[in-house]
């Protein structure tokens, strides 16, 4: 999930229906062309990780199958109860050998479940780890594909969309991330989806709603730092393939349906729960650690970034809950303490699961 405020950025454009013309080889950089190179086709896996999702798993999975993946890792979260179990065990029944069931037998929380399912995907290039809350177009898969092959990107993301047919609006047009300020932002996030760019562009920070990586660069990284358990393992893991010199990219010929809607993803949601607020808060914090700007990010030029999920807490519930965790993850992630404060069986919605 990414973790800060999302804004525009004034990137306008069209980009609906039109299919993706790569650049002619003159123009691609020589130093970045090993990133995808077999002239053969790509093996496409498809990860998705599901905790409390049986409504939205038929749909994403036969959406996938469309996109052109060529398999599909089920990843089955839950700890205390069965939930998805039978949604998952249908739709590997309906699909054997493409749709694989793996249980992990515990909440490993969003980067820890991702990894696990990726480890299953021996026979991936390219690893797609998208939401059970998303619709993929008909061949977007090998659009995007194709695409990071072309631009030599290591990471890329479609484009992700939101809202009722015929009145999409972005939920992801590329990503920034401010490492002054320690902020992750989606860029044109609310604009009408025609206002998407039309090629690919470079990025600084991409969501891991529907983030595709290729195998060398999965692992080159570590995958995700599962330490994060939830919210801004994504911002973590682009700041190090930046830092590694890797190459990040929005596809926008590549588009996805994201069910969560674009003021979702803003600090201070009302549908975030007290263990997404301790997250949220917490992980910040403790990513800033880690980029050695906890200074910065806690009294600087990030101060209200810091302070806005408890403000945004005690503004949104009355009971003080929500507040209350979001204090305690920013003196947790202030002190580089990683001990979990809540039960997995309180954690946010599904589709509140990947901002």
């Amino acid at each position: 999930m990414h973790g800060g405020s999302p804004g525009p950025s004034g990137v306008v454009g069209r980009v609906r229906g039109q299919p993706y013309a790569a650049p002619s080889a003159d123009r691609r950089p020589d130093s970045l062309a090993p990133v995808l190179t077999s002239p053969r086709r790509d093996h496409v896996s498809a990860v998705v990780v599901a905790f409390r999702s049986a409504p939205y798993l038929a749909a994403c999975t036969q959406a996938l199958l469309a996109a052109g993946v060529d398999d599909v890792v089920l990843v089955d979260n839950n700890d205390d109860d069965d939930s998805d179990a039978a949604a998952i065990r249908a739709l590997c029944d309906a699909s054997p050998g493409v749709v694989r069931h793996m249980k992990t037998g515990r909440n490993l929380g969003f980067g820890g479940a991702c990894n696990a399912g990726a480890a299953t995907a021996t026979d991936a290039d390219v690893l797609w780890f998208v939401n059970p809350d998303t619709v993929a177009a008909p061949g977007s898969a090998r659009t995007l594909v194709e695409a990071m092959r072309a631009e030599g990107y290591a990471l890329a993301s479609p484009l992700l969309t939101t809202g009722p047919r015929g009145q999409e609006t972005i939920w992801f047009g590329g990503g920034t991330f401010d490492l002054r300020a320690g902020r992750a932002r989606h860029d044109l996030l609310g604009a009408p989806a025609a206002a998407a760019p039309t090629t690919p562009v470079e990025c600084t920070f991409l969501t891991g709603a529907a983030l595709a990586v290729t195998r060398d660069a999965w692992a080159a990284l570590g995958g995700f730092a599962k330490e994060y358990f939830l919210y801004w393992e994504d911002s973590d893991l682009s700041w190090r393939a930046t830092q590694a010199g890797l190459r990040l990219g929005l596809v926008p010929a590549a588009v996805v349906w994201h069910a969560e809607g674009a003021s979702s993803a803003q600090d201070g949601d009302s549908g975030r729960s007290a263990v997404g607020y301790y997250y949220h808060a917490r992980n910040r914090l403790l990513l800033a650690r880690r980029t050695g700007h906890l200074l910065g990010w806690a009294a600087g030029a990030g101060l209200l970034a810091t302070v806005k999920p408890v403000t945004a807490a005690l503004l949104k519930e009355r009971s003080g809950r929500k507040s209350v965790a979001a204090l305690r993850g920013t003196l947790d992630g202030l002190a580089g303490r990683h001990t979990r404060r809540y039960h997995a069986s309180t954690a946010p919605r599904p589709s509140a699961q990947r901002q």
